[in-house]
Formats: structure tokens, C-alpha cells, sequence
């Protein structure tokens, strides 16, 4: 029953952005069609990886994290060392 449960999801799942989408695209909406499916992209990423995150988190609850101050340090001078400008430009210093 689950499996016939996620094909149905995946299926019909995102049919009302589909009819919003015909219906935007009949009327000449191009912006409400790609924001509409700008947002069901990263909604769905979102979710996905949010889970992905809580389950992850669940199954691995005994396990400390270790952290380093010296390789945080270093991380963060090599960040600022090797930084780029917004044209993609590499600026050391």
C-alpha cells in the first residue's frame, strides 16, 4: 500500500501547478508560469533535503561531532585569502 502510495504522489503530485501552468499559459502569463514552477523546484528541494537532514540527524543520534579551532581557523583564512569578486575575478589579499 505505501508503494502504490508514493507512485500516486509522484504521479498526481504536482498536477494543480500543471493546471495552474495551461491555464496561466492560455492567458499569456510567462511569469506566473515560471515563478510558479521556480517555486514548486525549490519547495520540493527544500523538503527533500530537510528530511534528509531530520532522518539523517535520528540515525545517527550516539555520534558526537569533533571540531577543531585551529582547522576552523585555517579554513577561514584560506576563505578570505582566496575570495572572488562578483565578475568571478580571484582576488588573493
Amino acid at each position: 500500500i505505501i508503494v502504490v502510495g508514493g507512485l500516486l504522489n509522484a504521479t498526481f503530485g504536482n498536477a494543480t501547478e500543471v493546471i495552474i501552468c495551461l491555464f496561466a499559459l492560455q492567458n499569456g502569463l510567462i511569469r506566473v508560469v515560471q515563478l510558479s514552477l521556480l517555486g514548486s523546484i525549490l519547495s520540493n528541494v527544500l523538503l527533500v533535503q530537510g528530511c534528509a537532514f531530520f532522518l539523517g540527524g535520528i540515525s545517527h543520534l550516539d555520534r558526537g561531532q569533533k571540531f577543531s579551532k585551529v582547522k576552523e581557523l585555517l579554513f577561514a583564512l584560506a576563505l578570505y585569502i582566496f575570495r572572488q569578486d562578483p565578475p568571478g575575478n580571484v582576488v588573493i589579499f
